[in-house]
């Protein structure tokens, strides 16, 4: 059996590698922190209002809502009310005492 160390080879091909390719791959390895309606200073009980209409939300949780009676993450609810077929980022659609919740999150946890 040869055993011959490989460690310098494989780290010569660590180091080849672009820095934008490096970048790209933190990117996708870091998530952004989830939306926390406490940590960004929203108490339960607190009404959310849809930017494109009047309908509202009540926060029951720290990452729960309430509308018309049903329990929702605000994901799906936003989900629900746009009727798409796939999820997406709430926060630019909902506001807390006129400010946007994208507003509030990127002040509190910071914008990539």
């Amino acid at each position: 059996m040869i055993t011959e160390d490989v460690t310098p080879t494989l780290q010569r091909e660590a180091d080849s590698v672009d820095p934008e390719t490096k970048s790209s791959s933190n990117k996708l390895k870091s998530r952004r922190p989830v939306l926390d309606f406490l940590e960004m200073g929203i108490p339960v009980g607190s009404t959310l209002n849809f930017s494109q209409s009047d309908l509202t939300c009540v926060v029951t949780s720290n990452r729960r809502v309430e509308y018309q009676g049903s329990d929702f993450s605000l994901t799906k609810l936003t989900q629900t009310i746009l009727d798409l077929p796939h999820q997406i980022q709430p926060s630019p659609h909902w506001t807390y005492k006129g400010r946007k919740l994208k507003d509030i999150y990127d002040e509190v946890y910071g914008s990539l």
